[in-house]
């Protein structure tokens, strides 16, 4: 069981115009009178929004851009909470926003993708994530993701859909979308936010061995986002203690979150047995 007070609802963005800026506007707009912290790096740039949702419940926006906060429009807007690495690719910035996702939900205008899309719904596949999707045009009510929320425990998630470039009514039709979904959401998390407790050992992340590229990009990803690590070498036993399977190679470790800004997400991390 967590011990933190507060529990965390996490939303990674891209930051593209259309799908991504919309959900971003749409929510700091509805809680723009509740209580909030900003976290900036050591360049001055706004990384991390977190919102005071509720008594026990907050909500952190948030999310990787790539290569100098760039997107199609140029540079990012200096208030969005947007984590940049030097030379990071459209499609690095995706997996990763999957990749630190439970879930991913994806907004189509009548079930048309562009290339963006289409390859954050493979990612999806590729790194076993709760997927939903979304026809716009064709929705009768917000009640069916919230219980798809509910059902599978996402405690984070990531957003996908076409730009503004691609797809005329996008915009509009997200925002239509969410301004129904966040209010909704929001009651939910006020009297039921079990939901969205992290369960330990749900979430963690094959890497390379100590020195590769993975390996250290992970490590200065969790150090921006206050995110403490353990490390897990390979053990043959390791599927006994994780709840999701993997094909796991001799050189290879796992990487599993054990702390969130100085607070432990579980009992003890190092009661947890067979792990060393």
């Amino acid at each position: 069981m967590l011990l933190n007070t507060i529990l965390s609802l996490t939303v990674y963005l891209g930051h593209q115009e259309g799908v991504d800026m919309t959900v971003l506007t749409v929510i700091l707009k509805y809680f723009q009178d509740y209580q909030n912290e900003r976290d900036y790096d050591s360049n001055g740039n706004l990384i991390r929004i977190k919102i005071y949702a509720t008594n026990y419940v907050r909500i952190i926006l948030t999310g990787f851009c790539p290569n100098n906060r760039s997107n199609e429009q140029g540079k990012i807007d200096s208030n969005c909470p947007a984590i940049n690495f030097n030379g990071l690719s459209n499609k690095q910035r995706t997996k990763l926003n999957v990749k630190f996702s439970k879930g991913v939900i994806v907004f189509t205008e009548n079930d048309i993708m562009d290339s963006g899309t289409i390859y954050t719904e493979s990612c999806a596949t590729k790194l076993r994530r709760h997927l939903y999707k979304i026809n716009l045009c064709d929705i009768g009510s917000c009640d069916d993701l919230i219980r798809w929320i509910v059902k599978y425990n996402i405690n984070s998630f990531t957003v996908g859909g076409s730009r503004r470039s691609f797809s005329e009514n996008i915009v509009s039709l997200t925002e239509k979308f969410m301004n129904c979904f966040i209010p909704k959401i929001h009651n939910s998390l006020k009297y039921n936010h079990e939901f969205i407790k992290q369960k330990p050992i749900s979430t963690f992340y094959v890497l390379g061995p100590p020195g590769s590229f993975s390996h250290e990009l992970a490590q200065e990803i969790c150090e921006t986002l206050n995110i403490g690590i353990e490390t897990i070498k390979f053990q043959s036993n390791y599927n006994k203690i994780l709840e999701s399977s993997c094909n796991l190679d001799n050189n290879e470790c796992i990487l599993v979150p054990i702390k969130h800004d100085n607070d432990f997400l579980y009992d003890y991390p190092h009661s947890i047995p067979n792990l060393y």
